[in-house]
């Protein structure tokens, strides 16, 4: 289990959230906004994949005292 764990979580290519493209083409502030959304979306996107871990774990814990 622990391999495929860390196969898993290895890099960043498990991260649902596409990588954030810059546009130059774009006023500062747009650039900025959309830089933001993107930024929000990756760390709302991490919150719940650690919450999902933790919940997991208790699970796993409770089945598994020695776990």
């Amino acid at each position: 289990m622990a391999e495929s764990f860390e196969k898993h979580y290895e890099g960043y290519g498990w991260i649902k959230v596409g990588r954030h493209r810059d546009d130059p083409t774009l006023s500062w502030e747009e650039r900025f906004r959309i830089l933001e959304q993107h930024h929000l979306a990756e760390t709302g996107f991490l919150i719940d994949e650690i919450r999902r871990l933790a919940k997991e774990y208790d699970r796993l814990k409770e089945r598994f005292p020695d776990f």
